[in-house]
């Protein structure tokens, strides 16, 4: 009588391909998200250095609000890529249910805080070119106040119960 258990079948062999291509597909995300999120700090941290020390822009409101784009940036990157990238690799959250809540505000705070951002500079630009008004340092310091106010309380309302973070997708 054969044995039969120790033999491969066809079943057998398609899981080990499906659990072969998950891994690498897991880690070729990791490594190009790796790659974006080091092209990301690096980047916005030369815009951020830049902008302070080096090369001030002629109009203080523009430089301003370059400024907290390439801040918002940069601490969305730094912060938030890493936890991904771990995951992503691994095929799972690793780092508890306090790191994921921690993580959600940070990436809901900043990303929101990045393209409210963006809302001002297209404003901003609206008023340079077809009103004919430039923002001035203070205006545009209170829509930037404004901005992180409003991207704090978003960010924080899920913490304090209402409504609430959710996953994203099961990719795997």
């Amino acid at each position: 009588m054969v044995n039969t258990s120790s033999s491969l079948n066809v079943s057998d062999l398609q899981n080990t391909q499906d659990v072969i291509r998950s891994i690498w597909l897991r880690g070729s995300l990791s490594m190009a998200m790796g790659f974006v999120c080091i092209g990301s700090v690096v980047g916005n941290l030369l815009v951020f250095i830049s902008l302070i020390r080096e090369r001030p822009l002629p109009n203080l409101a523009i430089q301003m609000i370059f400024r907290h784009l390439s801040f918002a940036n940069l601490l969305l990157a730094a912060i938030g890529d890493p936890f991904v990238i771990v995951s992503l690799a691994c095929g799972y959250w690793v780092w508890g249910d306090s790191a994921r809540l921690f993580e959600a505000f940070w990436v809901t705070f900043f990303g929101l805080l990045s393209m409210m951002i963006l809302a001002l500079i297209s404003f901003e630009q609206y008023s340079r070119f077809v009103m004919q008004r430039q923002l001035n340092s203070k205006q545009t310091m209170m829509f930037i106040i404004g901005i992180y106010m409003m991207a704090l309380f978003l960010g924080l309302a899920p913490l304090c119960g209402w409504c609430s973070y959710g996953p994203e997708g099961n990719y795997f």
